[in-house]
């Protein structure tokens, strides 16, 4: 049993408080015992019908890497996992193709291309993951 001196208003109160249960109180106050039953308090808040939404700009076209004059690649701007790839060996691809997807941080990003040209080589596969900068493929 704890002891406290209780002070309301002009007035002190010697208490006695013992806690019998998790939600109950044997509470002595100037040598009289009350029970006391606890109960929490849960304040409800009205929240927005319409939750509000973030925006976070990603970038949709990927800058192609010049090695030379004939060859360029595109790498990943960002690491994730590949969802899809969108092109193949052999292809040709304009300027705005979507080439994959690739998940991070479980947000899809789609990534463009930026140029035209024929798909040389292609050095991913659905289910990779990708690091930052890393080869997604090769145009001529």
């Amino acid at each position: 049993m704890k002891k406290y001196n209780i002070k309301i208003d002009e007035h002190t109160f010697i208490v006695d408080v013992d806690q019998t249960t998790p939600d109950t109180l044997k509470i002595k106050v100037n040598n009289n015992l009350y029970s006391v039953t606890i109960e929490e308090i849960i304040q409800m808040i009205d929240l927005p019908e319409e939750p509000k939404k973030i925006f976070v700009p990603v970038p949709t076209q990927t800058e192609f890497t010049t090695v030379s004059e004939d060859v360029k690649f595109m790498r990943s701007p960002i690491a994730g996992a590949v969802i899809d790839v969108k092109i193949n060996q052999g292809q040709e691809i304009k300027n705005g193709d979507l080439v994959c997807i690739i998940e991070a941080m479980k947000m899809e990003t789609e990534l463009y291309s930026s140029l035209t040209g024929k798909i040389k080589n292609v050095f991913v596969k659905k289910g990779d993951n990708l690091k930052l900068n890393q080869k997604i493929f090769e145009i001529e």
